[in-house]
């Protein structure tokens, strides 16, 4: 006879019924036979009162294939209690036991995760371009291997529920990208054809396209690894070498999804790099105006991959006041002595009625994105006071957040955080 406990198939779980902890547990055995049955023996001890035993025999739940199931309840029990149990079965030709078993009990952790994707606004204001121009790459770079790919996970793992925020100010140069027509410096370096670029170009090509992680984005990659290796000895780097690190600085970015598989996007299209990795090396213009068209149908559908998972209520999107203001400031820059004695101020900025429209425009972005109002935002840096509540209640928000650090430094004497 066998007899088994805490495995995919016969569970113990932890709840809390009317103030008391329970323990229920689920058994296996084998084989199926009649006059079997099922104990379970716990020892208790508790910070509060002499160690006691408990003795139940578990009920028996079903049969499936070649097996038996049986469930058993114990307790009840306090938080902070530590159960040792074990189980034993028998049948009228033998015996089994497990264990023992080791529990804390409680008490119950509430484990809220919120992941905050922000960038700050790249606009190059003096760009004569008409399309309009970020001066970094870095919410373009970032979104091929981040933004969707971080809430694309989730959809492997369902039972996980957890909030994104995704700040207005990043959404919108998303936006500026796909619907605009928005480049940047690295980008425009990365359109241009080798001949084309000038002395100066291909020398900030040199220093800029190798902006990545070494060990995670260039050594994997053993073109992207002989071309870092060759200018770390100051050789130079021939035309084929800056046609291929103009494909590799984009290429090595694209999350592994994209790398290694084809991935159907919210929108029916896919998306894929692998044929340029297994490539490797000798691109041509034609390769890199594949691999851009890539990077525009991830950025596409960012968006539509959190409002699928949020539609579908495994999380919730939340944002922060448009532009990522420090909203207490922007309200009231007197506001920043509350819990500073002695601080000097500047002139006395005091602008609620921007503070006001940084959350109301951010909510009606959210809207036309989402098709819902945000019920949550997290403010910029964690940045709250009493004096900015009344904004976002008067856009309907219903709940804010902040770290601990920021709530123990808050107010007239700080929160007990």
């Amino acid at each position: 006879m066998t007899i088994w406990h805490q495995t995919n198939d016969a569970r113990a779980s932890a709840r809390l019924e009317n103030g008391a902890w329970w323990l229920d547990l689920e058994i296996g055995t084998w084989p199926i036979e009649s006059g079997q049955s099922v104990l379970a023996e716990a020892k208790v001890s508790g910070r509060s009162e002499v160690d006691r035993s408990i003795l139940r025999k578990a009920s028996w739940s079903h049969n499936s294939g070649v097996n038996s199931y049986w469930s058993a309840k114990l307790g009840p029990f306090a938080a902070g209690d530590s159960v040792d149990y074990s189980l034993s079965a028998q049948s009228p030709r033998q015996k089994a036991s497990v264990g023992p078993f080791q529990v804390r009990i409680g008490p119950k952790l509430f484990l809220a995760i919120l992941w905050h994707q922000h960038q700050p606004s790249y606009a190059d204001r003096l760009c004569a371009t008409p399309k309009g121009r970020f001066l970094f790459p870095w919410v373009r770079l970032h979104a091929l291997r981040d933004y969707y790919s971080m809430a694309s996970l989730l959809e492997r793992h369902p039972k996980v529920h957890l909030t994104i925020n995704l700040t207005p100010v990043l959404l919108r140069q998303i936006e500026d990208y796909v619907e605009r027509g928005f480049t940047d410096r690295a980008l425009e370096l990365t359109h241009t054809p080798t001949p084309e670029l000038s002395s100066e170009d291909r020398e900030e090509l040199a220093k800029t396209f190798f902006d990545a992680d070494w060990h995670n984005e260039i050594y994997p990659h053993p073109r992207y690894k002989e071309l870092f290796d060759k200018r770390g000895r100051g050789q130079p780097l021939t035309d084929a070498d800056i046609t291929d690190l103009r494909m590799w600085f984009n290429l090595a970015w694209f999350a592994p999804e994209f790398q290694r598989d084809e991935v159907t996007l919210p929108d029916q299209t896919i998306a894929s790099v692998r044929r340029f990795l297994e490539k490797g090396a000798g691109f041509g213009e034609q390769d890199i105006a594949g691999m851009v068209a890539e990077q525009v149908k991830i950025m596409r559908n960012i968006v539509a991959i959190h409002r699928k998972l949020q539609n579908a209520g495994q999380i919730e999107v939340s944002t922060t006041p448009f532009y990522h203001p420090i909203l207490p400031l922007l309200h009231d820059t007197d506001k920043a002595v509350l819990d500073r004695d002695g601080t000097e101020l500047p002139t006395r900025f005091s602008f609620p009625e921007d503070a006001d429209a940084q959350v109301g425009n951010a909510c009606a972005f959210y809207f036309k994105l989402f098709s819902r109002p945000p019920r949550g935002m997290w403010p910029a840096e964690g940045a709250v006071g009493e004096s900015v509540v009344g904004h976002f209640r008067n856009h309907g928000v219903r709940w804010i957040a902040t770290d601990k650090g920021v709530l123990a430094r808050s107010g007239e004497w700080g929160y007990d955080a």
